[in-house]
């Protein structure tokens, strides 16, 4: 159930991405510091939200994608979305933050 619900923010997010995305945006440019430390599920969630973001049961995913990820990505990805001001900025932590 969590993970369906992950995957469907996953895609809200792409989704508003591609809407909003216009030409050629060169390369993603993470939004946090290297060293950075993971901000709490509440407080990367509060600020989705507030940037008006739409998740979907965000704290559940929040703790199913910390599974998943390795730390270092993790915690610059969650930082970069604290950071965000939109949601395109959402999806450039997506693929700018990893180490993967």
């Amino acid at each position: 159930m969590t993970t369906i619900a992950f995957l469907r923010w996953v895609v809200s997010v792409v989704l508003v991405s591609a809407l909003v995305a216009c030409g050629d945006p060169g390369p993603a440019a993470c939004n946090a510091d290297a060293g950075a430390v993971a901000p709490s599920a509440a407080e990367v969630c509060t600020h989705l939200r507030a940037i008006n973001c739409p998740v979907a049961d965000c704290e559940s995913g929040y703790a199913e994608w910390q599974r998943s990820m390795d730390m270092a990505s993790f915690n610059r990805t969650t930082a970069c979305y604290r950071n965000a001001r939109t949601c395109a900025e959402v999806d450039t932590c997506n693929r700018a933050c990893s180490t993967r």
